[in-house]
């Protein structure tokens, strides 16, 4: 029997909801934790595991940014709007 793949971009209430909130920032960058508190404080919580796998899947499909600073600290990340009027970020370290 033939093993069945799940495709490349499946859609889950929690990734869209996920992709909404970090949107919603307005290009404010946010932390996996920022948006676990985030879910937990609107009732509908989300394990940390399965923040950063959505958002491991939305940085490869180019909808997320992803910062590391220095490597040890946690990553931010912003959302990709595709405006032109795209405000435009400069990081520095």
């Amino acid at each position: 029997m033939e093993k069945v793949k799940r495709p490349a971009r499946y859609h889950t209430k929690q990734s869209g909801a996920i992709l909404s909130y970090v949107a919603s920032l307005n290009g404010e960058h946010t932390t996996a934790n920022q948006i676990q508190a985030h879910f937990s404080e609107s009732g509908s919580p989300l394990g940390i595991a399965t923040i950063y796998r959505h958002l491991e899947r939305f940085v490869e499909n180019g909808f997320l940014r992803k910062y590391t600073i220095d490597g040890i600290s946690g990553a931010c990340y912003q959302y990709c709007c595709q405006d032109e009027g795209e405000p435009r970020y400069f990081h520095l370290k």
